[in-house]
């Protein structure tokens, strides 16, 4: 079994592993050193279930952000919920998107 069909296992078989990304301390200094995202295209990459991707889209209303994750389970769980962020399915290691696509990345 792939790590990727493992990571996809893990998301199926766990339930709100993280409600509040907030709980968590790198999420703390993350969300507080963030510059003003609002209006910037933003990509989040390994946003697994997108609980830090929609606190970020709450606080920034204006960003147009892209949230991608290896994992196709977390994705369409993801899906059915978007609040304006454009989730995908990706590999980090090849991202598919043009230069100069976005004003700002990060990876937690």
């Amino acid at each position: 079994m792939s790590i990727q069909e493992r990571y996809n296992d893990w998301h199926a078989s766990t339930v709100n592993y993280f409600e509040n990304p907030l709980d968590f301390q790198w999420y703390q200094t993350t969300i507080r050193l963030l510059p003003d995202l609002n209006n910037l295209k933003v990509l989040e990459i390994g946003c697994a279930r997108g609980a830090f991707s929609r606190l970020i889209a709450q606080k920034y209303p204006s960003v147009k952000l892209t949230s991608v994750d290896i994992s196709e389970t977390a994705i369409n769980d993801e899906k059915k919920e978007p609040n304006g962020i454009d989730f995908r399915v990706a590999d980090a290691q090849d991202l598919q998107f043009p230069d100069a696509s976005f004003d700002f990345i990060f990876f937690l």
